[in-house]
């Protein structure tokens, strides 16, 4: 495979459903999302000879309405945490993740237990989501750390 040139390079323009977003030198952008809803994402980059032309499109799905369908089998208490949280779920939980407002994944860890806790004290304030991995399917719960 023949390595690109990339002789003459400047920056990379990044857009979010064809509007643009902001530039970058490195081929990372994070973005603050403005609600919930799918985001199609390309970027172009500009050399000294122009820019090219857009990227394959990576499509967001941010959407919480799944969150609705765990209110029986997950339960977190408290929310408002401050310090730990407390896990107690009808089906094991064989995976957790815990993504900040970023959609960074923060947390990422093996469970394998119904209940369980988490300590939150070194998060920042904020609203953070937690991804559960069971035997019945992927599950979503909102939580708040103060």
């Amino acid at each position: 495979m023949k390595a690109k040139d990339t002789k003459g390079f400047s920056y990379y323009k990044i857009y979010r459903n064809g509007t643009f977003l902001g530039s970058s030198t490195i081929p990372y952008y994070g973005d603050i999302l403005p609600g919930f809803g799918n985001y199609n994402y390309y970027v172009t980059a500009y050399y000294d000879q122009g820019e090219s032309g857009p990227s394959n499109t990576a499509t967001v799905n941010w959407n919480v309405g799944i969150e609705e369908r765990t209110a029986d089998k997950i339960s977190i208490y408290p929310n408002p945490a401050t310090d730990v949280i407390f896990v107690d779920a009808i089906e094991t939980v064989i995976e957790l993740q815990m993504l900040n407002n970023r959609g960074q994944i923060i947390i990422n860890r093996s469970v394998g237990n119904k209940k369980f806790s988490l300590d939150v004290s070194q998060l920042t304030s904020g609203i953070y989501l937690l991804y559960f991995k069971t035997n019945k399917g992927m599950f979503v719960k909102r939580i708040v750390v103060e």
